[in-house]
């Protein structure tokens, strides 16, 4: 008797363990269900709309046809419609179909701006609008209720021959950025006008307006959730140049450890020498930049000279002008530049993510040792060229093909 109720305690608590084990992965698998997305303890998530039934092509977008999820940013687009805007697109057309549990973006909209009233400015704030030659570059794809920073420069030779907070400029370029994480009221982009429209308190609008007639202005773009402010320090021409080799080695260090967001910077149409044409969002390319003898004060700069300014950085919007991805440092240097420099932009393979030392190269530079030159091109070509295959691929180096790893683990055939 003793041993039956022993035997009938053990099988009870066995099917105890074996319910509870079944009811967890079941829960774990509504979670995932639910989510749509794998966790991620590395990236923050982020609070978006996604669609809870299907949309079609030109309904109005209500509330009650939509959810709320949170998703690892590491995940996102870079335009997904973010929770705290919903009520700025309730109402609002879609341009295009979205199916159900799709995540919703702003392109899906055929507004291009976000409303923003006067009254919906925060206490004690202004509204200034900057417009004109004054912008001297601006990120794409800025619209009200982003934030950015003001990035100034100083070209007047007027304002280069005095000093600034104890620092003499001896005639030389110098940047600073003068103001960080900017609220955006309005924004026009187009062929017949650009201006923006920020949210200022009247100290920083008395200053923007010395700025925008005695100094250049570039409009540099920051991430909705990039709430960190940077040291305010006025850099020159030379001190950037010289610190090219410890900017680069900086990017190289962060696109190694996949380091996220960054300030979007424009570099202009009318400084671009070249631009492939195959540029989208998410490309990966380097900056050459080519300058005029004479065109800037640095000795370095006395002959007609070519350098690699910018490796492996990120495209985030590309035209006629490009938008990338780059560091406060970064923004430096190519503001400093973009008044005597035609930039050429060089398109990266997506794996390709080694970067060399920069060296300037002037017109005598170029035309020595071309024999050496010619003997490690055709060293190259004898060699079979790299072969990058995408994820889940990997390189038969005897059927020379990429096959897939289900491929790879099968047996020879005989």
């Amino acid at each position: 008797m003793i041993l039956g109720k022993k035997r009938f305690i053990t099988v009870a608590i066995a099917f105890t363990i074996f319910i509870t084990i079944v009811g967890l992965t079941l829960l774990v698998l509504y979670s995932k269900q639910h989510t749509g997305y794998p966790k991620s303890c590395d990236s923050p998530a982020v609070s978006v709309v996604t669609a809870k039934v299907a949309i079609e092509a030109g309904a109005v977008l209500k509330k009650e046809d939509l959810l709320v999820k949170d998703v690892p940013k590491q995940f996102l687009p870079h335009n997904p419609l973010l929770a705290y805007d919903l009520e700025i697109y309730l109402g609002q057309p879609v341009n295009s179909s979205i199916a159900e549990k799709n995540m919703i973006l702003t392109s899906d909209f055929a507004v291009t701006q976000r409303k923003f009233g006067v009254e919906d400015l925060p206490p004690g704030q202004l509204a200034l609008k900057i417009e004109g030659e004054a912008i001297q570059s601006m990120a794409a794809g800025v619209r009200p209720r982003d934030y950015i920073d003001v990035m100034v420069t100083l070209t007047d030779g007027e304002l280069l021959a005095n000093s600034f907070g104890g620092q003499r400029l001896d005639g030389e370029p110098h940047s600073i950025v003068a103001l960080q994480r900017v609220l955006v009221v309005d924004v026009e982009d187009d062929e017949s006008a650009r201006s923006i429209t920020l949210s200022v308190n009247s100290d920083e609008a008395e200053r923007l307006a010395i700025w925008q007639n005695k100094t250049e202005l570039n409009i540099l773009a920051r991430d909705a959730e990039d709430e960190e402010y940077t040291d305010i320090k006025l850099v020159g021409l030379k001190e950037a140049i010289d610190d090219i080799d410890i900017t680069n080695r900086i990017r190289h260090e962060r696109n190694l450890t996949a380091v996220e967001g960054g300030l979007a910077m424009e570099i202009p149409e009318a400084s671009i020498g070249s631009l492939p044409s195959n540029l989208e969002a998410g490309s990966r390319i380097d900056v050459l930049g080519f300058v005029e003898p004479g065109k800037v004060a640095m000795e370095w700069f006395e002959e007609a000279s070519a350098l690699t300014l910018l490796q492996n950085v990120e495209v985030r919007a590309a035209g006629e002008s490009i938008t990338v991805l780059v560091t406060h440092d970064e923004a430096h240097l190519l503001s400093l530049l973009q008044v005597a420099t035609t930039f050429y932009i060089l398109a990266r393979h997506p794996e390709y993510n080694d970067s060399v030392p920069v060296q300037r190269w002037t017109i005598e530079d170029s035309l020595e040792d071309l024999d050496i030159v010619h003997e490690m091109r055709r060293e190259r070509s004898e060699r079979p060229a790299p072969i990058y295959c995408d994820s889940g691929y990997s390189y038969d180096s005897k059927q020379h093909r990429c096959v897939s790893e289900s491929e790879l683990a099968l047996p020879p055939c005989h």
